[in-house]
């Protein structure tokens, strides 16, 4: 497993690990949900539009710059 998120790294990825409340936000990313893979979500580096949505809660929508390396992303 480290090999592989090493080589998603180096190509360019990002991996942050999601902290999210209510946990079943839903996360897209330019315009397309995602599906992160247990914590983890996995995003090619570049200028990204994020919408974070959960009903009955206020969206959320930020435009990023995404480098390569592993981040946090907390949203409650």
């Amino acid at each position: 497993m480290a090999r592989t998120e090493l080589e998603r790294l180096s190509a360019g990825y990002a991996r942050f690990t999601l902290k999210l409340s209510p946990a079943e936000a839903t996360i897209d990313i330019d315009g397309t949900r995602q599906s992160p893979e247990g914590t983890e979500l996995w995003v090619a580096a570049g200028r990204h539009t994020v919408s974070i949505r959960a009903q009955g809660h206020e969206s959320y929508e930020q435009s990023l710059d995404v480098s390569a390396g592993r981040f946090d992303l907390e949203v409650q």
